[in-house]
């Protein structure tokens, strides 16, 4: 959804786990009652490795470290090829590790699921998941009409 930017602490392998953050945190659930796609797009097909990614670039040098620390661990931990249900028990496990470790998976699964549900697309100007959330999109008001100045000037006057 999302131009795709490549900071140079972006590597492919943190790239590659995002991607799987995104697609644990909105996996593609194929059910035969899906009229909209709503449960077959991942977050990866919403575009939230991208916007994950404009979200990291504008933290400070700090919190972004501290984040690209816990996408690194995840990496080692081998969630790129795990199973769904590996890669949720792994999100959890590395939870419940102390409130730092709590708080960046937090971080992270509310990046994954504001730019998975929330951001609309930029061509569109909606999102595909609002149809079926039953989300009117906003409407946005009307662009007011382009000021035409008229100078007038004074004219003189003899008293």
């Amino acid at each position: 959804m999302q131009d795709r930017i490549d900071p140079e602490w972006m590597t492919e392998e943190r790239r590659a786990v995002l991607r799987a953050v995104c697609d644990t945190v909105v996996p593609s659930i194929h059910r035969a009652d899906d009229p909209d796609g709503f449960w077959a797009r991942s977050g990866t097909d919403l575009g939230a490795d991208a916007g994950t990614i404009h979200a990291l670039a504008g933290l400070s040098d700090e919190q972004r470290s501290g984040l690209l620390g816990l996408i690194d661990a995840l990496g080692a931990q081998g969630i790129v090829g795990a199973s769904q249900e590996s890669r949720e028990a792994l999100l959890t496990g590395v939870a419940q590790l102390g409130p730092m470790a709590a708080a960046g998976v937090g971080i992270l699964t509310k990046l994954v699921l504001m730019h998975s549900y929330g951001l609309p697309c930029p061509t569109t100007g909606r999102n595909p998941m609002w149809k079926t959330l039953g989300y009117p999109a906003r409407r946005l008001p009307p662009r007011p009409e382009p000021r035409r100045s008229c100078p007038s000037f004074p004219t003189a006057t003899s008293s």
